[in-house]
């Protein structure tokens, strides 16, 4: 057998001017692939993640904290009971520990992106390397500073994470891929095809993220009936899921689903689009003149590769069309900051084209669970790897995208 060549370690591009530290340092970089790896939710690890959590809970709640809803909600996701309730999970008696060091690289989009990646990362026993996004965001800076106050309080961590920023740089990417043992890219298709060019060790495990887009189903008949106070609290998870991250998301719904007659259907959408208006401008919620543009650009080049109706509104907040069917084309231009394709259907089949390779998410209302979990099982379709309630579209979860990642990001150490 031909042994396949080592990646080269090139320590010097540490020097890089483009690199910059935003946790750690050079010199913990060089010592990340020598640290132990632990088992999965160890102690230690849990005493790690409680104290995060209650000082970015802390955080969360002064300013500018509280114009951030999603840090409380990584705060709970790393609250100690949360945290053990997940384990269970994995009390099959397997011995499982961390792969050794995890080289994230993160997006922009989606500015706590990173944050859950380096927690899966943690809790499987690893060292972990991370890239930030480029573009800073004051979200994801909290982090940053919670993390470094933790480190203070648990300094036998700080060997164990460095958190990184640098404009791309193959060299770079290079080193940090040939010193880990697992990579985990999140990214557009193209970023990844880029970060792909840096080889990996032989037992490397890698995992990636590419884009995806995310479906929104309705039963009309469910909102057309239901109370005003059922309304405001549909509107107002329909809007976490999408206006929050102005749709940025890969789960963040673009395409609307809506099962029922026509008029049950017209009923629905009147009733359901004002309600979702009335709140955007309770809101304030602003458009920005680009993002404007850049809607209506989306709007043509749908209309181009499918039939469209644009449905007339009263501003730009919401921009809607309806499609004459689920063409699959269309899922490549979806838009951002409210623009939403919609198609009607009358059997849940009908919406199957959209639910190709690229579709992660499906988001719904006024379906029992056993409903949707029975069409699912009598239908196989390459898509479609998270089914949520309407509203938790953004929720993070220690299986995504088809990967159970306390799975990927450990081994398991086989006694018999």
């Amino acid at each position: 057998m031909i042994p396949m060549p080592q990646p080269h370690l090139d320590f010097g591009v540490l020097d890089d001017p483009k690199l910059r530290f935003c946790l750690g340092s050079k010199e913990q970089v060089r010592a990340l692939p020598e640290q132990p790896a632990l088992a999965i939710f160890s102690p230690q690890t849990l005493d790690f993640l409680e104290l995060f959590s209650a000082l970015l809970l802390e955080a969360a709640k002064g300013e500018p904290g509280r114009r951030f809803p999603e840090l409380s909600a990584l705060a709970f996701f790393c609250r100690r009971r949360e945290l053990e309730r997940q384990a269970r999970r994995y009390a099959d008696g397997l011995i499982r520990r961390g792969r050794g060091l995890v080289f994230h690289s993160t997006p922009a989009n989606v500015p706590l992106n990173f944050a859950f990646s380096l927690i899966a990362g943690v809790l499987c026993g690893n060292a972990n390397l991370v890239r930030l996004p480029a573009v800073d965001s004051e979200a994801g800076q909290l982090v940053i500073k919670t993390l470094s106050r933790c480190l203070e309080r648990m300094p036998q961590f700080k060997e164990r994470l460095v958190l990184v920023k640098y404009e791309s740089s193959a060299q770079i990417t290079a080193l940090f891929s040939a010193l880990c043992q697992c990579r985990v890219l999140w990214g557009g298709d193209e970023t990844i095809a880029t970060m792909r060019q840096a080889p990996l060790p032989p037992r490397a495990h890698e995992l990636s993220f590419a884009d995806r887009h995310a479906l929104c189903l309705m039963q009309a008949t469910q909102v057309a009936s239901a109370s005003e106070s059922e309304l405001r609290t549909l509107v107002q998870g329909f809007f976490n899921d999408t206006y929050r991250l102005d749709q940025n998301a890969c789960s963040s719904p673009k395409l609307m689903i809506w099962y029922g007659t026509a008029a049950q259907h017209e009923q629905a959408a009147g009733r359901f689009w004002a309600a979702l208006h009335a709140l955007l401008k309770e809101k304030n919620y602003e458009l920005p003149a680009a993002q404007a543009v850049a809607k209506l650009t989306r709007l043509y080049e749908g209309a181009a590769c499918c039939e469209l109706k644009h449905i007339a509104t009263e501003d730009n907040l919401i921009v809607r069309a309806e499609a004459a069917r689920a063409v699959p084309a269309l899922t490549d231009c979806c838009g951002r900051c409210g623009l939403f394709y919609e198609l009607r259907v009358d059997d849940l089949s009908q919406m199957l084209p959209w639910c190709g390779l690229k579709c992660q998410t499906l988001t719904y209302f006024g379906f029992e669970r056993s409903e949707l979990e029975h069409f699912l099982s009598s239908h196989a379709m390459p898509g479609v790897d998270r089914v949520v309630p309407v509203g938790h579209a953004l929720d993070f979860d220690l299986v995504w995208d088809g990967y159970d990642l306390i799975c990927e990001l450990s081994r398991v150490v086989s006694v018999r």
